[in-house]
C-alpha cells in the first residue's frame, strides 16, 4: 500500500500549488490509500453525484420514467448534470431537492459528514469566501458509491443510477479497471 500511495502522489505533478488527496477503499473492505481523504475541499462537478443520489433516491421507482423537473424529464435532467457536467441542470436538481435535504440525505443514508455542504450555485466562477464554498471530502463520495455498490437501491433504481451516470465514452476503460480490480 505504501508504494501505491507513493506511486500515486507522482502521477500527478503539484502545478496548483493545492494539496493532492486520494481515497481507495474496496467495496465491502479495507481502505487501501487514504491520503488527505477526510480533508475539506472543494469538488467542483464531483459534488453532482449527491444531487444525482438525491433524486434517485426521493423518486418512486414507478416514475422514474415519468417524472419531471420543471417539465424536463427527470432521466434528461438527471444525464445532462451526469455525462455532460451540465451547471444549469445541477442547480436545477438543487433548486428541486433543496440543498439541506441533499445535504440530509448524503448523511442519513450515505453516513457522509457534516462536512458535506452545498453553499453556492454551479457555474456561478469565484472565488469564494470560506463560509460560501461547496465542500466535501474524498472519504464522503466514497461512502455514498459505496452506499450504492452495496445495494441500497432496489434493482430498478440502481440501473436506472448507473445508466444515467455512466455511458460509453466516460464508463469505457475506466470502468473495466474498475472492474478488474473487485
Amino acid at each position: 500500500v505504501g508504494a501505491q500511495a507513493a506511486r500515486l502522489a507522482d502521477l500527478v505533478p503539484n502545478s496548483h500549488n493545492g494539496i493532492q488527496g486520494y481515497y481507495v477503499k474496496e467495496i465491502g473492505g479495507s481502505t487501501i490509500v487514504d491520503i488527505h481523504g477526510t480533508r475539506s475541499m472543494h469538488p467542483s462537478s464531483t459534488i453532482k453525484v449527491l444531487l444525482h443520489f438525491t433524486g434517485v433516491y426521493q423518486t418512486a421507482t414507478n416514475q422514474l420514467g415519468t417524472r419531471k423537473l420543471s417539465n424536463i424529464p427527470l432521466q434528461q435532467v438527471h444525464s445532462l448534470m451526469m455525462w455532460n457536467s451540465n451547471n444549469t441542470m445541477a442547480n436545477l436538481c438543487l433548486d428541486s431537492y433543496g440543498e439541506v435535504y441533499a445535504e440530509t440525505v448524503g448523511r442519513t443514508i450515505c453516513g457522509m459528514s457534516t462536512t458535506t455542504n452545498f453553499r453556492n450555485r454551479f457555474g456561478t466562477g469565484g472565488p469564494y469566501g470560506n463560509d460560501s464554498i461547496t465542500t466535501t471530502t474524498l472519504a464522503d463520495l466514497g461512502k455514498l458509491y459505496t452506499t450504492v455498490e452495496n445495494g441500497y437501491f432496489n434493482t430498478t433504481k440502481n440501473t436506472w443510477f448507473r445508466n444515467n451516470m455512466l455511458n460509453n465514452t466516460n464508463a469505457g476503460g475506466f470502468n473495466s479497471t474498475i472492474n478488474s480490480v473487485r
